[in-house]
Parts: structure tokens; C-alpha cells; sequence
């Protein structure tokens, strides 16, 4: 007999807290929370409960377990979905729900207008219009515009106006031809804002929820055939029911999501570079699986005058970041053996493009050591390659002084 699921019947929020940790934000839901598209998700509240070690005098006699301080947990997973937002060179992207979450648990966030090609041209950069090279940042994502596609890139060198990318073009860009920027996201060394959640059930309208302060770690999944995603098990400090929201939501009917993207995007069109980092020779690979674990792990600070006994969390930046890539063969074993021997550092760029402005989604991994011997794997029905990376502070940049020159990974849309 069919079961119904009613935890596929539900709408969850966002908000990103401004300058007061766990400050409620159901004071104005409509401004403050967005929505975004994600699978079932289970609100996890929690009271923390203490045993009361007080001597009894009689041999089954309890007491009753203390009442601690409140705590709530969820694991989300998201649709990686576009900007919905047609770029050209003069135009500058917003900011859409999807980015502030993510600047919000990855900490940092570049978005500007873009330029023209004007003189230059090569297959690893270009010099863009007079006086607009400040407009790019290196470190971040850009799409260069070559005989009508648009191809992301990494930043590496800026100059004035003369900008360098990574890696290599299948050709040079005609001048003129369009080069935007991108709503980047990046990782940065300082703990990242706090979010808060509202939860809401649609058939039990007394499953309501909001979680406060909350932070959470971060990572990205693309198989091919399937949606392209991303995760992240949000923890909070403290929690509210809906009785205690400034402005409750249980008296009415669960409203529409309203989304301000192009909707989920399926792993097949676009490409995979994964080559020798120190090399800008495009090298394209037939990728069939890949993860990333972006490790942002917290430390739970205690505060006695904090909310729930809690304060902001402390970033652990030490903790390690991972890849796996799964190709499909005959690409080179021997070449990868070797670099994992060599400990030669390698560098990827995998982007997926739904074809229209706005669809593009590019994730980038400028600098990684190949840490284990190639794996042979199966993968639809044919012969794979697993590689497992470490990923290190990138190394692309010309310098490392900012933080979104060293960042270990780079989101890119456009």
C-alpha cells in the first residue's frame, strides 16, 4: 500500500542574523526570510538534559532529570540552482537568497559589473575597457564570451586593466567580446555570519519552528544523470515554537515558496578541467562523479550570559578538505599515479550551464595534492577512476594577501 509522506509537504526559511546572535527575526518574515529549494527536512528541537546525581534514601527512588539549555539541529539539503539573471558587461548581479546563505556559512561574497575585451586577446587573458579592470577581483569566477559561449574561468592576475584567467580558453575571445562577472562565494578565515530557520509543517500546523543563531558545515554533490546539490546540517543555539514567534504563523494555511532562481539543473551539460595546477593547459576530463567537502566545522563557545549558555562559534579553519573525482576511462592511470607519487599539486574547474543566462554554476579547486593511489572503480556500468584530493590554500593568485586569493575553493554564478 502507497504511504504519504507528509515531510514532502513543507516550506523552510531563511534568514541571515545582522549584529545580535539569536535575535528572534519573526518580527517580519516577509522581509527577513527567503525561501530556497531544498529536499525534506527534519527540525530537530532539543532540550539538553542533566542527571540529578542528589543522594536518595530508598533503593528505587529517581529524581528527576534537570532541564538544560535548548539546542535544535537540521540537515538540509539544497537544489544548486542559477541566479535566473541575464548578464552583460555593464551589468552588476544581485545578490539572490542562494548566495547569502551561502556567504553566511562560507563567509565571503564578490559580485561587480563586467567589461569588454579590448585589446590583447589570448587563450589565458585579455585586456578588458579602459578603467574597468577594477571591476575584477582576483580568485573569483568570470565568463569569458568565445564565438558565442560562455566559459568560466578563475581570476589569477590583475593588472590595471589587464586580467590573466585559469586555466586556458579553447581560443582566444574576439575583441569585443563580453567578459562578466559572477556572484562568487568564497571561504574566509573568520567565523561566518549566523542564519536562522523557520520550519513549517503543512498538514500540522503546531509543527512550527524557528532555530536561532545557527551555523553549520558545508559540502557539495554532482553525479552524473542526477541534480546538482549542496548540504549542510545546520546546528542552533536556541529554538522557538511558534507560540513564542512575534508574529505566529500556525493561524493560516502553509504559503507558496517563493524562489528567485531558474529552478535545479541536472549533471550532464557542461565540463570538468582536472589537470596540473601549475599548468594553464585546458585539460578536459569525462568526469562522472564528484564531491566536495568544504570541512567548515565550528566549536561550540560557552557564554553564561549568551543565548541557551552559547555564544558566536569559533571557526576551526585546521580541519581537512577533501575531493573525489570518479572518471570514466581511458583516462590516463599512469599520469595520475605519477602525480600522486610526485605530490604534484593539481586544479579543478567543473561548471554545469543550462544553456541561457543566468543557468551557469561553476565550482573551482585551484590547488590539491592527489593523496591516495588511483582507485579503480565502477562507474554506469564502466570501468572508473576514483581520485581522492586534498585541498589546500590556492595557490593561482598573485599573491595570497586577500582572503579570496587564498581560498581553497571558489563558487562561481552567472
Amino acid at each position: 500500500m502507497p504511504t504519504y509522506d507528509q515531510m514532502t509537504v513543507q516550506r523552510a526559511r531563511f534568514a541571515v542574523e545582522s549584529t545580535t546572535f539569536g535575535d528572534d527575526l519573526t518580527d517580519d518574515v516577509a522581509t527577513n526570510f527567503f525561501d530556497l529549494r531544498h529536499e525534506p527536512i527534519k527540525f530537530i528541537p532539543k532540550t539538553d538534559m542533566v542527571q540529578d546525581t542528589t543522594v536518595v534514601q530508598r533503593a528505587f527512588e529517581q529524581r528527576n532529570d534537570v532541564l538544560g539549555p535548548s539546542r535544535a539541529s537540521a540537515a538540509c539539503t539544497f537544489m544548486w540552482t542559477g541566479t535566473n539573471e541575464a548578464l552583460n558587461a555593464a551589468a552588476t548581479p544581485t545578490k539572490r537568497a542562494q548566495s547569502k546563505l551561502m556567504e553566511a556559512l562560507l563567509g565571503g561574497y564578490n559580485a561587480a559589473a563586467g567589461s569588454l575585451a579590448a585589446s590583447g586577446e589570448a587563450t589565458t587573458g585579455c585586456v578588458v575597457t579602459a578603467a574597468q579592470g577594477s571591476r575584477f577581483t582576483e580568485g573569483t569566477i568570470i565568463g569569458i564570451t568565445v564565438a558565442g559561449v560562455i566559459y568560466p574561468r578563475l581570476v589569477t592576475s590583475r593588472a590595471t586593466d589587464t586580467l590573466v584567467w585559469w586555466p586556458a580558453l579553447p581560443a582566444a575571445p574576439a575583441t569585443g567580446a563580453v567578459i562578466l562577472n559572477s556572484q562568487s562565494i568564497f571561504l574566509t578565515d573568520t567565523p561566518a555570519t549566523q542564519i536562522q530557520m523557520l520550519f513549517e509543517a503543512a498538514k500540522q500546523r503546531g509543527n512550527i519552528w524557528t532555530g536561532l543563531g545557527g551555523w553549520g558545515d558545508f559540502s557539495m554533490d554532482f553525479t552524473r544523470g542526477g541534480l546538482a546539490k549542496w548540504s549542510s546540517t545546520l546546528n542552533f543555539a536556541d529554538y522557538e515554537h511558534d507560540d513564542e514567534f512575534d508574529v505566529p504563523q500556525g493561524g493560516s494555511a502553509i504559503a507558496l515558496a517563493s524562489y528567485d532562481d531558474t529552478g535545479p539543473i541536472v549533471v550532464s551539460k557542461g565540463g570538468c578541467h582536472f589537470g596540473a595546477s601549475s599548468s594553464s593547459t585546458l585539460s578536459l576530463v569525462r568526469c562522472a562523479g564528484l564531491t566536495v567537502n568544504f570541512a567548515r566545522e565550528f566549536f561550540d563557545v560557552g557564554l553564561h550570559s549568551g543565548v541557551e549558555g552559547r555564544t558566536e562559534p569559533e571557526l576551526n579553519s585546521r580541519t581537512r578538505r577533501t575531493l573525489e573525482i570518479t572518471l570514466l576511462k581511458p583516462d590516463p592511470y599512469e599520469d595520475y599515479w605519477e602525480a600522486h607519487q610526485a605530490q604534484t599539486n593539481y586544479g579543478l574547474l567543473f561548471w554545469l550551464d543550462g544553456g541561457a543566462g543566468g543557468t551557469q554554476r561553476t565550482v573551482c579547486v585551484p590547488t590539491m595534492q592527489i593523496c591516495a593511489e588511483p582507485e579503480p572503480v565502477e562507474a554506469f556500468g564502466m570501468e572508473g577512476l576514483k581520485i581522492s584530493c586534498l585541498i589546500k590554500e590556492s595557490n593561482k593568485a598573485s599573491a595570497q594577501t586577500a582572503e579570496v586569493q587564498r581560498s581553497p575553493i571558489v563558487i562561481g554564478m552567472t
